[in-house]
């Protein structure tokens, strides 16, 4: 798995000397290793930088794609996430505010209703 989230050549130094992209490619390797049927991130980009976000978004798409995983993912980051999602699905407190499609979702007039913009 490390080889897959492009990691095998990291594997013997400690976790803690591991960047947090790297870190979190490491998560993403030992859930993988389970063979999940869904694969479930809870703000996966948290306290990236924007290179290392960036990454990990495109390892999650390529992950989702090859292996026709279903992904399901906590995040607030909304404009690297509507590159990578087929469908969004926007919360405020508890509910569904929205869900659908990236261009439907996310159009500027529901991001004021949603954010109190």
């Amino acid at each position: 798995m490390l080889e897959l989230v492009g990691m095998n050549h990291l594997a013997s130094r400690l976790i803690g000397h591991l960047s947090g992209g790297e870190q979190q490619r490491v998560a993403i390797a030992r859930a993988l290793a389970q063979e999940p049927e869904i694969l479930l991130l809870d703000e996966p980009t948290a306290s990236l930088d924007p290179r290392a976000r960036i990454s990990i978004m495109s390892l999650v798409e390529e992950i989702h794609r090859s292996r026709c995983l279903t992904t399901l993912m906590v995040t607030h980051e909304l404009k690297t996430t509507a590159a990578v999602c087929d469908r969004l699905v926007l919360m405020k407190e508890g509910r569904i505010w929205a869900q659908g499609r990236p261009e439907e979702v996310l159009r500027e007039e529901l991001l004021d209703l949603l954010y109190g913009g």
